[in-house]
Order: C-alpha cells, then structure tokens, then sequence
C-alpha cells in the first residue's frame, strides 16, 4: 500500500475541467494519491491501491488504442458494451475521453441482472 503524507490539491469545483481535464489535473497534481482501493485476493488483510498515476496512464493507453491519431471529428458519441471490472471500466471510459469523443452511457448492466 502506498503511504501519501503529501496534501491532495482538489480541482476547481466551478465546472470549468471537463473529465478528461480531471483526469490530467489528478495525474500531474496528485499522482501519488489512491483514486481506487481494493482487497487483495491474495492477502486477506491487504488493500490494493491504483493511484491516480496508474489510472492516467492507463486511460491515456487507452485513448491511443481507441483513437490513436485523433482523426475525424471531434465529439463523435459512443457507447462502451464491454464484460469487464470497474476499473478497466473506468480507464477505457476516461480514455474515450481523453481521445475526444462522447461516452453515452444510457444504462449500467451487471452481471448481476
């Protein structure tokens, strides 16, 4: 688990960042910072931390895999259908993002429906 003594800068709360402008102040502002915490499987009484290091890079690879020379129109609306964990989840919406397109996503479904 990684220890942070360091104090988390917030973002402004005026709605001036859009997502993928959150994702890049959190990445350079408070990389060292969780943004996800889980139990490890292998260690009953161990947490697992993703930083919000961790979570840029992984949207930021995942905007190049999805758009990687940012051709075509901006702003185009796409919906994510994927069987996969919350934080893969995350990082390929983050990423969508980041690639400039408009992540619609009009129900949750789990696979406990």
């Amino acid at each position: 688990m990684t220890s942070t003594t360091q104090q988390r800068e917030l973002p402004p709360l005026d709605g001036s960042l859009q997502f993928a402008e959150l994702i890049d102040f959190n990445l350079h502002k408070n990389p060292a910072h969780a943004m996800f915490v889980f139990a490890d499987d292998k260690q009953p009484t161990a947490l697992t931390e993703i930083t919000f290091l961790e979570f840029g890079r992984a949207a930021h690879r995942a905007a190049y895999a999805v758009r990687p020379t940012r051709t075509g129109p901006e702003g185009e609306v796409v919906v994510l259908v994927a069987n996969c964990d919350t934080l893969l989840h995350h990082a390929v919406v983050g990423g969508m993002s980041i690639a400039g397109l408009v992540v619609s996503i009009p129900l949750m479904v789990s696979a406990c429906n």
